[in-house]
């Protein structure tokens, strides 16, 4: 589940939505870091054949790493200590998991 509900250009974390926090139920922080060369797996503005075309013709190796953090679980401590994160509960436990990801991984931050 991709918790940003967009993709991005894996420069920045976006805001979570609610979906995956909604519940309040201990989540698994996961990200992937990808090495790649002058074409971007993460291309949106462009047709799938020309896509495809030119990311097989590129003369790159590409490497992806996949990151699972440990389990993150809601406490009524982390609510209380970061109420000024979001008006409800999702919001805040949201937030620090961004944080934790973004800690964790060195990918920065983006406000919407």
């Amino acid at each position: 589940m991709f918790v940003e509900s967009t993709t991005t250009n894996g420069t920045h974390f976006l805001p979570f939505k609610r979906g995956a926090f909604a519940g309040m139920r201990t989540v698994t922080p996961s990200f992937i870091k990808s090495s790649h060369g002058q074409v971007k797996p993460t291309y949106e503005g462009i047709s799938i054949f020309p896509f495809v075309f030119l990311l097989m013709s590129s003369f790159s190796i590409g490497f992806a790493t996949t990151n699972i953090m440990p389990e993150f679980t809601p406490t009524p401590w982390m609510l209380e200590n970061h109420a000024d994160k979001g008006k409800d509960p999702w919001q805040i436990f949201a937030w620090c998991v961004r944080d934790a990801m973004s800690k964790h991984s060195g990918i920065l931050k983006l406000e919407e």
